[in-house]
């Protein structure tokens, strides 16, 4: 790929705390798990919905929140998303199927058990309207940047919000529909431009593969390498290891 792309924002949380361009943020003492984040942590101002929205809604939407928390520019209508998040809607399929056992579906659960209600929670409320896609699955994380990284490739866009999502509740880490039961929830949303835009990070960014690979021990772990770096505004090459191939990260000073 040989247009320049810049990574220019991001914003997540995980089993730490909560990471932005302003730095990181341990949680409180009673906080153990990204799925206790408080909406004041991510957003400043009342959001009603916040507190009903379903485990992975509500990681997604809290990235985001960083994200443009810190970066309010890039609040374009065009601004496309893609979601890849590794469970899907799971945890909310589940209680609606509790729900229909029980004799009494909920429509409130219902309205939640499409992976997608994520990308519209996001989208509705900093009102963009470029495209989006959602990808499922355990490499979804990944292929959620190669995806953005084409909507900016062929002019879908020129921003575009890649959002990394691992959300299960704990009850439903023994499930056998779930991937990887000793994964923690974790939620990662990255700001793809294809020009600067006013006081973003302007690091450079780009992203490759580079063949196959074998299941990898911690699949998730190079979000961590590659927030860390942002947090230092640090170039250099980030590797990582989905379970189909491998690649990197690419991270360099703009000129």
């Amino acid at each position: 790929m040989s247009m320049t792309l810049y990574l220019d924002s991001f914003g997540g949380l995980d089993k730490k705390g909560l990471y932005s361009p302003a730095g990181f943020t341990p949680w409180d003492t009673h906080q153990t798990d990204a799925a206790d984040v408080r909406r004041d942590q991510v957003l400043d101002k009342p959001y009603i919905s916040f507190g009903k929205l379903s485990i992975a809604d509500k990681l997604a939407f809290a990235a985001a929140s960083l994200l443009f928390a810190h970066y309010p520019e890039c609040r374009d209508p065009s601004t496309g998303i893609v979601l890849g998040t590794v469970h899907g809607s799971l945890s909310t399929d589940l209680r609606y199927q509790e729900s229909l056992i029980s004799g009494f579906p909920s429509p409130a659960i219902f309205s939640a058990t499409l992976p997608s209600s994520a990308v519209s929670d996001v989208a509705i409320y900093y009102g963009l309207k470029g495209p989006n896609r959602v990808l499922c699955g355990e490499d979804s994380t990944i292929d959620a940047f190669d995806f953005g990284i084409g909507m900016l490739a062929h002019g879908k866009a020129d921003t575009v919000v890649v959002l990394a999502i691992n959300a299960l509740e704990a009850s439903d880490r023994s499930s056998p529909l779930a991937f990887a039961a000793d994964r923690d929830n974790s939620a990662f949303a990255f700001l793809l431009t294809t020009r600067k835009k006013g006081p973003g990070l302007n690091l450079k960014f780009g992203f490759s593969f580079s063949g196959t690979a074998p299941t990898p021990e911690k699949p998730d772990v190079y979000l961590n390498d590659l927030v860390r770096h942002l947090l230092e505004r640090k170039p250099g090459e980030i590797p990582f290891v989905s379970h189909h191939s491998q690649g990197s990260f690419l991270l360099a000073k703009d000129q």
